[in-house]
Parts: C-alpha cells; sequence; structure tokens
C-alpha cells in the first residue's frame, strides 16, 4: 500500500460496478465453456454503452512469459484519463515504473490462468483526490494456450458519488 493511495487487486469483487459487472457477463457469455473468446466474437455494437472504458492490448511473449504490451485500441474514456493518445503506445510508457510492474504481474496473472482479474485505486490526496478507478481484464483468442490479445473495461468514478467522471484527469492508465 501507498501513502497517496489505496489499491486491491486480483480476483473479482463479489460486489462490482455495474459497468464492469456488464462487462464480465458479456465476456462469460461469449466464452461458454472455453477459457476464453475469440476478439471477433466480442462484437462492439453489442456493448455500445460499455465502448469508452474499453482497451484491447497486445501481450508480447518472450518465450513463455509477457514481455511488452501495446494498446492495440483505448476508449475515449482511457483517452481522457490520460491525457494522451493511448492506442499504439506501449503500456509501459505510459505508465510510471512503480505502478507498471503492478499491471505487468497482472498480465502475467491473466496470460497464465485464463482468467479475469480486477484492480481498484483510490486517490485520498491531490492531485486526484476522491478519484477511484476500477478495471477488469479478461483474456482473448487463444493462441497454443495463451491469449493473443487481453481486452480490459475501466471505470472511473467520484467516491462520494460513485459517478462516473468524465473530464481530463491525467492519471496513470493500466
Amino acid at each position: 500500500m501507498n501513502n497517496n493511495r489505496t489499491e486491491r487487486s486480483g480476483r473479482i469483487p463479489n460486489e462490482l460496478n455495474p459497468k464492469l459487472g456488464m462487462f464480465l457477463n458479456y465476456w462469460n457469455k461469449k466464452r461458454g465453456d472455453r477459457p476464453m473468446p475469440t476478439r471477433e466474437e466480442m462484437d462492439p455494437l453489442e456493448i455500445p454503452d460499455l465502448l469508452s472504458g474499453i482497451c484491447i492490448l497486445e501481450p508480447q511473449y518472450n518465450g513463455p512469459k509477457i514481455d511488452r504490451v501495446r494498446f492495440r485500441l483505448a476508449g475515449t474514456s482511457l483517452y481522457r484519463m490520460a491525457g494522451i493518445e493511448l492506442t499504439g503506445r506501449y503500456v509501459d510508457e505510459v505508465v510510471p515504473s512503480p505502478i507498471y510492474k503492478r499491471i505487468h504481474a497482472q498480465f502475467i496473472e491473466v496470460a497464465e490462468h485464463l482468467k479475469p482479474v480486477f484492480r481498484r485505486f483510490e486517490w485520498p490526496s491531490n492531485p486526484w483526490s476522491g478519484i477511484i478507478y476500477e478495471r477488469v481484464l479478461v483474456p482473448l483468442e487463444n493462441q497454443d494456450g495463451r491469449p493473443k490479445f487481453l481486452m480490459g473495461m475501466h471505470v472511473i468514478a467520484n467516491i462520494s458519488s460513485q459517478e462516473e467522471v468524465r473530464g481530463s484527469l491525467e492519471i496513470p492508465v493500466g
């Protein structure tokens, strides 16, 4: 735990932001009894209310482990959150090193276990006091037993109201 934020990650909690729950239910429906759906099965037209918080990530493997991860697609709420266009960039280029190490560990966890993971940050101090960042990350497209893509759904909300934050924040993404 860090002095300027609280963090929780790992298993999916029982109570989840409604948008994250919708995303997870959609992913589960698409995968059926398989470990993961394909990227093509995840149809944006079926989840229009979620698109602004969606990202598709492409892991680059070094042997069996993920080396780097690139944003293939990043929704508009991620753009507003980061203050820059993320599509085409590597995650380690836009996330500070101490945070990236924890995010990278989650990329590896999703790839090894082929199960969704959850991440939550609460910033109790400035410049982002009162902001909650939550994400569910899932694997996509089985390629030799590992995901070819990762897909994330992100929600940024105000702690007191739980309402989604829509302005530009320029906070670390991941």
